[in-house]
């Protein structure tokens, strides 16, 4: 993946993520659709990343927003490693200080805005 990509990606859509979005469902879907065909980033995942990025960048590491989409994305990551052979440890994924996931559904959002093309 092209971080500095989607680094560039972030930052241009920066301003449209923004206190006007209700949640971190609207922010996302909002960032993922200026991003759904943006011309620097080529895949499906690195487009889903940035978007998630810039949502995460919004609320900052210490809000439960920014630790929500955190812990979908490493649980997507995990999936993604296991279902291509390679041996992954879920129960790294989670502690016992850990609260019961409440997933906002990135992949989800992410195939909603995709239907609309």
């Amino acid at each position: 993946m092209q971080t500095r990509l989607i680094e560039i990606a972030c930052a241009e859509i920066k301003p449209i993520v923004t206190a006007q979005h209700k949640n971190v469902q609207d922010k996302l879907r909002a960032a993922m659709e200026a991003l759904k065909s943006h011309w620097v980033l080529t895949t499906d995942t690195e487009r889903i990343m940035a978007a998630t990025a810039s949502v995460m960048a919004y609320y900052g590491p210490g809000s439960d927003e920014y630790k929500h989409l955190k812990r979908e994305i490493d649980l997507h990551v995990a999936l993604s490693t296991a279902a291509s052979g390679v041996p992954v440890d879920f129960g790294t994924l989670v502690s016992d200080d850990d609260e019961p996931m409440r997933p906002v559904g990135i992949i989800r959002i992410w195939a909603e805005v995709k239907g609309g093309e």
